[in-house]
């Protein structure tokens, strides 16, 4: 016959253990992409090389440089070029894809993801973007130097 406390204890344990389910709620998935388009000013064609790399660059709201949230490397883009950036590209994993964000295309004529002179950029104007933002617009208009 059985120890009557090695009986007790099963029972106790599968009452302790029974009450301990994860009874939380599953979090909502809050960490949505943005998404848009990136066109190229005409007034930049002829600078525009179809060699040149595509660097999407999402900063916090009203910065334009610095350790960037999160980037895309696009290798010889065409335009205009469909974009969607997530938490998948974020620069440090598993953080939380959280806005209100501002975006850089950046045309690289070297490949290098830092501006030097003669790469292309242009910011996304208008109101801020947050995650589940679509449609947004990016032009790249103008020449960086110094």
């Amino acid at each position: 016959m059985r120890n009557p406390f090695f009986i007790a204890s099963f029972f106790l344990m599968g009452l302790l253990l029974g009450g301990c389910e994860n009874k939380e709620e599953p979090k909502e998935e809050t960490s949505q992409g943005i998404s848009g388009t990136v066109f190229l000013s005409e007034s930049l064609l002829k600078s525009y090389s179809p060699k040149d790399t595509l660097y999407l660059i999402v900063h916090p709201a009203g910065v334009k440089r610095g350790a960037p949230i999160a980037v895309q490397r696009i290798g010889e883009p065409k335009f205009p070029y469909s974009f969607k950036v997530g938490p998948e590209d974020m620069m440090i994993p598993g953080g939380e894809f959280m806005g209100p964000f501002s975006i850089k295309a950046k045309l690289s004529k070297s490949g290098d993801a830092i501006s030097q002179p003669g790469d292309l950029e242009g910011f996304s104007s208008g109101s801020e973007i947050h995650p589940g933002s679509e449609a947004i617009q990016v032009t790249i208009d103008h020449v960086v130097s110094n």
